[in-house]
């Protein structure tokens, strides 16, 4: 994770950590120790935090150094809407599926 990606990204917004946390649903400290790079944030939050600043995961992962917006956000932003209804039996499953989906891809761009 690039923490200074989300300081920047934060700040950019005028937002304080707390601000940020809330609308991600951690802790204050946990989005801290993002910015930090003490942490790195599980697959689902860093879903929520690409969508939330308007970015792709790979920006925030710092495999691409574009900022360029997701071309896909009102789409994701339909998908968390429905991600955050889920229980948590549900969300290790579709952890399990998007992990699944992830392996494929990898499979498919060495082939």
């Amino acid at each position: 994770m690039c923490g200074s990606r989300l300081i920047a990204l934060r700040k950019a917004r005028g937002l304080k950590i707390e601000d940020v946390a809330s609308e991600l649903g951690v802790s204050a400290r946990a989005y801290y120790s993002y910015e930090n790079d003490e942490r790195d944030p599980s697959t689902l939050t860093l879903a929520k935090i690409a969508i939330f600043f308007g970015v792709s995961a790979d920006y925030l992962i710092g495999i691409e150094n574009k900022i360029s917006p997701s071309q896909n956000s009102d789409e994701l932003n339909n998908i968390m809407n429905l991600v955050t209804k889920l229980g948590d039996e549900e969300l290790l499953l579709l952890r399990d599926y998007l992990k699944y989906l992830y392996w494929k891809l990898e499979q498919r761009n060495h082939n």
